[in-house]
């Protein structure tokens, strides 16, 4: 996951922080991703999906990042990828 300012921006493009959750559900229950910060910008999350037979078929996902002013953008992503 990467995280920037808009082109023409003057101040700090560094990311305080970032959280993923992901449903097996739809979004009735979450589990917390694995966050591993690779620079200022970038961040990889690391999931284990369980047995297909223990989830709807479906991987949702949501994503958090946020910068030390507090600015913060939240995205999910209802069923972005199917599990086999």
């Amino acid at each position: 996951m990467n995280a920037g300012r808009p082109k023409g921006w003057s101040g700090s493009t560094a990311m305080a922080g970032a959280k993923v959750s992901v449903s097996y559900d739809d979004g009735a229950t979450w589990e917390n991703a694995k966050i591993k910060r690779k620079d200022d910008n970038s961040f990889q999350a690391s999931v284990h999906h369980p047995k297909v037979a223990d989830t709807n078929g479906y991987v949702t996902l949501r994503t958090e990042v946020w910068d030390a002013a507090g600015n913060r953008t939240v995205q999910t992503i209802s069923r972005a990828y199917a599990l086999k």
